[in-house]
């Protein structure tokens, strides 16, 4: 019995060491192979978190510095929608002490540069109340326009195509009414 426990023992020590060395989760050997690769215990090969995953948890758990530095590294790498939580961050003043409208707006148009849906949409509504930018109807009507051509179907799309329609309409009356005076009222 004695001798049967010294062998399991010894075997187990052999199995790690073939494996590159037993560590806290037993993957040391595995990403010496394969930087960025983890192995889980059961031999499960699994990829690093990315900068977006790591600021979506970030942001579901209240830690808006953490989220906004993930998200921060997301955008600078090119991803819009990344781009797009930046810009809602500084808007909203989450991950830092005061709203930046200016740097909110900056990251807005980064992502509407990309088409990101959400940033077009937001870009047009600030174009059409002149929030930190001069107003503007016709462009927030070509930010609409492409906000719906960029929008999968769904709930979204349909806003989106409600916000570029009702736009649309108040143009559309204001020509009119450009195009067709008033007679002067007789008193």
């Amino acid at each position: 019995m004695q001798h049967s426990r010294l062998a399991l023992s010894l075997l187990f020590s052999a199995l790690c060491l073939s494996l590159g060395a037993c560590g806290q989760s037993g993957t040391q050997g595995a990403t010496a192979a394969q930087p960025g690769m983890t192995v889980s215990a059961d031999g499960r090969k699994l990829r690093p978190l990315t900068d977006m995953e790591i600021a979506q948890d970030a942001y579901g758990k209240g830690d808006f510095p953490k989220a906004l530095d993930h998200f921060r590294a997301a955008a600078i790498a090119g991803d819009p929608d990344a781009m797009y939580y930046v810009a809602v961050m500084y808007s909203q003043a989450e991950g830092v002490a005061n709203p930046n409208p200016q740097e909110a707006l900056r990251w807005y148009e980064k992502a509407a540069a990309r088409d990101q849906p959400d940033a077009l949409s937001t870009l047009g509504r600030l174009y059409v109340v002149g929030d930190g930018v001069e107003r503007d109807s016709k462009k927030a009507l070509e930010l609409f326009e492409r906000a719906v051509k960029a929008t999968p179907p769904g709930p979204k799309h349909d806003e989106a195509e409600k916000q570029r329609a009702a736009l649309a309409a108040v143009l559309d009356q204001q020509a009119t009414a450009a195009a067709n005076p008033a007679p002067p009222s007789k008193k």
